[in-house]
Parts: structure tokens; sequence; C-alpha cells
């Protein structure tokens, strides 16, 4: 479920490369200062990351993921 949307807020300290795309470096940064629990993106650099941390997922993925049965 998703509890709400994040405010806006300031741009993360740079804590060094983590992707293989480093304009990717960027939005995992900002996620991980922010705790987010989930990173939502089309972008294949992002989904084939494999020390995803936090969680990738695709847009399609979360909407199967919200529509899906209980």
């Amino acid at each position: 479920m998703l509890r709400g949307i994040q405010p806006m807020a300031p741009d993360p300290l740079d804590g060094g490369s983590l992707t293989r795309d480093a304009d990717d470096d960027y939005i995992v940064w900002l996620a991980r200062e922010q705790t987010v629990n989930l990173i939502v993106s089309g972008d294949k650099d992002l989904i084939e990351w494999p020390a995803q941390q936090p969680p990738v997922m695709s847009p399609e993925a979360v909407e199967r993921l919200l529509h899906a049965e209980p």
C-alpha cells in the first residue's frame, strides 16, 4: 500500500558510484537519504542493478502488485 508522497528534499550528498550509469547514482543516494522503501523506475540500468538497495521496480510491476488479489 502506498502511504504517501515524499515531500521535496534537498539534494543528497555525493556518496560515490553505485550503479553502471553515474546519472542514476543521484536517485539512489536521494532514496537512501530519504529512507524510501522502493524506487519506481523504467530505467534499465536501475532495474538490472544487482545491488538494489532500496529495491527497484518497474512501473508495470508496481501496477501489477497494487492490483493483485490478496
